[in-house]
């Protein structure tokens, strides 16, 4: 994947992060706050873990943005990740 691209993707995880930070908590604090473990936080900040509509509603709680809001990045971020790769693949065919 053409890194410069995939980087310039944000990662709902990555503004969530940003809330944590702005609101002074811990990741462990952050963590439970939404109901993960410490691993699936880290995933989530990272990508792999999605926005469920769970976390979405956990989320709403914790950073007061809307969970149709939070769910509607996730879907924005996947379908550019996915038309990234689909770049990708038909630069290589």
């Amino acid at each position: 994947m053409d890194i410069s691209k995939k980087d310039s993707i944000m990662v709902p995880g990555e503004l969530a992060r940003g809330c944590m930070d702005r609101m002074k908590m811990s990741e462990p604090q952050f963590a439970r706050l939404l109901n993960l473990s410490e691993e699936d936080l880290q995933s989530f900040f990272n990508g792999k873990l999605p926005v469920t509509k769970e976390l979405a509603f956990a989320l709403k709680e914790a950073t007061g943005l809307t969970a149709s809001f939070w769910i509607g990045f996730e879907r924005t971020y996947r379908h550019r990740l996915a038309k990234l790769a689909e770049e990708q693949n038909a630069a290589k065919a």
